[in-house]
């Protein structure tokens, strides 16, 4: 039967945000191990809500090795070895290694190191002796890039924007994200949908005393059917997430800031950032329901997986069998 878990355990990390490729590590007659890189903001992030050793799992056999977000259920890599392993023997771990990264990254640190998932494997005796490559067969999701990280004076400005009671604590900063948003307001017509979204009004004089156009701090995430915010500060962090009432094109969307002396909201000056959506062909008319339903990390990962939102009593299963 397979395990079931808390809602509270979803990270809610798309793999290709957090894993930014995987190849062959250390490699000796007996032993041979596989690195999947990770981002480190992104790990910060999802390590805030989860574990960070229940935040991966693998599926360890003789010929195959596949890695997974345990509780999210996305694939990291899949792969046929060259040989054969002693399951039983494996081990993993995370550590900082030394990379070099790809040309396309345009990292221009002489010695690039990231965080690595290192799983090490123990060669079965038929398959002792060096191998050509550690794998015949993969398969895995389009990673993006690894990246440098911003200077940390940078980041630490950024973060005391965001949190400036407890800038260098994870979860607080987490908390302070989907704190921002203070309301929201909507309303459509026959081809679009109008979304803007209230600001705690610190941020406004706090992004203006470090110099930093607000501009700069979001990052609108946009599907067909879902919308997401996220504030760059020193790390990636999502202010609010959700479903929307019908399709849209995402590429025809537009964001701006306006800054208010007071609203129905709030009473005191603050910024408001507006999203004008515009409906999918197929979906253009007036949308029945809300236009906007803000979801949970784990609501989120359920609309991703299957297309659907799930039901108020929905109950999650871990995505693989388990002893």
């Amino acid at each position: 039967m397979a395990i079931r878990y808390g809602k509270d355990q979803v990270a809610g990390i798309n793999p290709s945000r957090i894993c930014t490729g995987f190849e062959t590590g250390a490699e000796d007659d007996m032993t041979i191990s596989l690195f999947v890189y990770l981002d480190e903001e992104a790990l910060e992030v999802a390590s805030s809500y989860v574990p960070i050793e229940e935040i991966f799992s693998a599926t360890v056999d003789s010929e195959t090795v596949e890695v997974f977000l345990r509780f999210d259920q996305y694939l990291l890599c899949w792969g046929r070895l060259q040989g054969f392993i002693i399951p039983e023997e494996t081990t993993w771990e995370v550590q900082e290694v030394r990379r070099v990264p790809p040309a396309k990254a345009g990292i221009k640190c002489p010695a690039y190191f990231c965080k690595a998932l290192r799983i090490n494997m123990v060669k079965a005796q038929q398959s002792v002796g060096k191998w050509e490559k550690l794998f015949t067969e993969t398969q895995h999701p389009e990673f993006k890039m690894p990246r440098e990280r911003k200077q940390w004076v940078d980041r630490l400005q950024r973060a005391m924007v965001l949190c400036p009671s407890a800038p260098l604590v994870q979860q607080r900063k987490v908390d302070a994200a989907t704190k921002l948003c203070t309301g929201i307001e909507m309303h459509q017509d026959n081809y679009r949908a109008y979304i803007s979204i209230h600001l705690e009004g610190r941020l406004y004089a706090a992004g203006a005393k470090i110099k930093q156009d607000l501009m700069t701090f979001f990052t609108l995430k946009l599907g067909e059917k879902f919308m997401e915010v996220v504030l760059d500060a020193d790390a990636t962090y999502t202010m609010l997430q959700g479903a929307l009432g019908g399709s849209i094109t995402p590429e025809k969307a537009s964001w701006e800031f306006a800054h208010v002396e007071t609203s129905s909201q709030e009473d005191a000056p603050h910024a408001i950032m507006k999203i004008e959506l515009a409906k999918a062909p197929g979906s253009s008319g007036l949308w029945e329901g809300e236009i906007f339903k803000k979801l949970e990390r784990w609501e989120m990962n359920h609309l991703s997986i299957t297309g659907a939102l799930p039901s108020e009593d929905q109950e999650i299963e871990d995505g693989k069998e388990y002893e």
